[in-house]
């Protein structure tokens, strides 16, 4: 096992370095204006520089877990290598225990969650997408402000409680009723 999270973690060092010189290169991205002129103006995209991997992934892990597992889970897919994907990774902000022994032995921690478990049913159901001040509001509010400072993205990978997150923000109820704007 010492071996293999070894191997992973000199794997993991060379792509954050940028080790990898297979990565293509694309001049444009393709993307133009949008038919929302407001989401056109906040989500504008530049060209990117030279080098630049050609698409963006949002990368949302689950609960109990954190940026270093979602790096090894999407390290296996060769998103850079044979895609041309760059993934960025928001970590949510409540600590908790790692989700099992596996996880604890892969990193070393914090690990987070996005929400708290307690509650959630009646959240979802009867009230909207949290009530503000709780955990799901807050941490719905922290992917928008992501979104909207470093976006655009042109998708999105979330592991278990992440998809919930990422799907949850798919609805234009929830986006519009935690402040996503039109």
């Amino acid at each position: 096992k010492s071996d293999f999270r070894a191997a992973k973690s000199a794997q993991l060092a060379a792509v954050r370095m940028g080790a990898d010189s297979s990565v293509p290169t694309v001049e444009d991205n393709g993307y133009g204006v949008e038919s929302d002129e407001q989401a056109a103006n906040r989500f504008k995209r530049s060209k990117p520089p030279a080098g630049a991997l050609k698409h963006r992934l949002l990368v949302l892990h689950g609960h109990g877990s954190n940026n270093d597992i979602s790096e090894l889970q999407v390290l296996n897919l060769q998103l850079a290598k044979k895609h041309g994907v760059q993934c960025d990774f928001l970590s949510a902000q409540i600590e908790t225990t790692a989700r099992d022994g596996t996880i604890a032995q892969l990193s070393p921690g914090p690990f987070h969650t996005w929400f708290h478990l307690s509650g959630l049913v009646g959240t979802l159901v009867g009230q909207g997408p949290g009530v503000a001040g709780g955990s799901l509001h807050d941490s719905l509010c922290r992917i928008i402000e992501h979104l909207q400072t470093h976006g655009p993205y042109d998708g999105v990978y979330g592991f278990s409680q992440g998809a919930v997150m990422a799907t949850l923000l798919c609805s234009e109820t929830v986006w519009r009723g935690i402040g996503g704007g039109p």
